[in-house]
């Protein structure tokens, strides 16, 4: 008797992709201030990208959008960061130390006051973003009480800073790849040796704030944030002549893990720089975004 051959077909079951996720988004710090020519005014720190973290952010569906943030330049906000609807706010640029962009700017965290107003006024840093989120985003930059032609610090994400403070603020850590790491930290304020009123140059804050141009008769640059932190820069400091320029501010990240048993996987379209990591978090799929913006699906 001869055999028949049976075809058989081996069906897959298909897994829908999560629906919740968990991520991670840091958006660009903003760049410090420019220092002042002559023997005037100190420049302020840039204030930090803002920190957002979720542990079961709705995954989004079909093509969605995500971005990387880019540190600002000279006293500009950084850009924010997204994956889908979520998003993070882009720091505050600092003060100037030349008319007429004394305030530090709002953002995610705020960009420090500089002391170009007259002396024993008062001046906001820039605000940071709460957008009714708790924790928020980030905080403001330090603000003049009573401390006519200083700069400084900017805003980071671990709290509020100081009124009069030089050094930036601090950042948060968190801890989506298995390690814990502190982003979001803000910018120092330059430093200023002319004139009568002398200041010290701040350091940046942890979580990648540049610190602020030295303190010496010659022309000092601030540092720009580390790149992919989200801190904030530094402020340039104030010298005879020519200021010192200013650090930008320093890029943002992505991260979102989700489980690595999912047969539907997070697809990445060009325009993104990543990595994937499967063994950082056993059982977990981590998504590290550092550079570009792109589509994304789940298929």
């Amino acid at each position: 008797m001869t055999g028949i051959a049976i075809a058989t077909t081996q069906r897959k079951t298909v897994i829908n992709p999560p629906a919740t996720i968990e991520a991670f988004l840091q958006a660009g710090g903003g760049g410090g201030g420019y220092g002042s020519g002559g023997t005037t005014y100190a420049a302020s720190g840039g204030g930090a990208g803002g920190f957002r973290y979720s542990a079961s952010f709705p995954n989004p569906t079909g093509n969605f959008t995500v971005t990387v943030g880019a540190g600002g330049g000279g006293r500009g906000d950084g850009t924010p960061s997204v994956f889908g609807s979520l998003s993070a706010t882009g720091g505050g640029g600092g003060g100037d130390g030349n008319a007429p962009y004394p305030n530090g700017r709002p953002g995610g965290s705020g960009g420090g006051a500089s002391g170009n107003a007259p002396s024993g006024s008062p001046l906001p840093g820039g605000s940071g973003n709460s957008g009714g989120y708790s924790p928020p985003e980030g905080y403001p930059g330090s603000a003049i009480p009573n401390l006519g032609y200083a700069g400084l610090g900017g805003g980071g994400a671990s709290g509020s800073i100081p009124n009069g403070q030089y050094d930036g603020a601090n950042g948060a850590s968190v801890s989506i790849t298995g390690t814990s790491v502190t982003y979001a930290g803000g910018g120092g304020a330059g430093g200023k040796t002319p004139g009568t009123f002398q200041q010290p140059s701040g350091s940046g804050g942890t979580g990648g704030g540049g610190p602020g141009g030295a303190n010496t008769p010659t022309v000092n640059p601030g540092t720009p944030g580390t790149i992919n932190s989200g801190g904030g820069g530094g402020g340039g400091n104030t010298g005879p002549g020519t200021g010192g320029t200013n650090g930008n501010g320093g890029s943002g990240i992505v991260i979102v893990a989700y489980p690595a048993s999912q047969f539907l996987q997070l697809q990445v379209g060009p325009g993104l720089t990543y990595s994937v990591d499967t063994t950082s978090r056993p059982g977990q799929k981590i998504f590290t975004f550092t550079a570009g913006t792109g589509t994304c699906y789940w298929g």
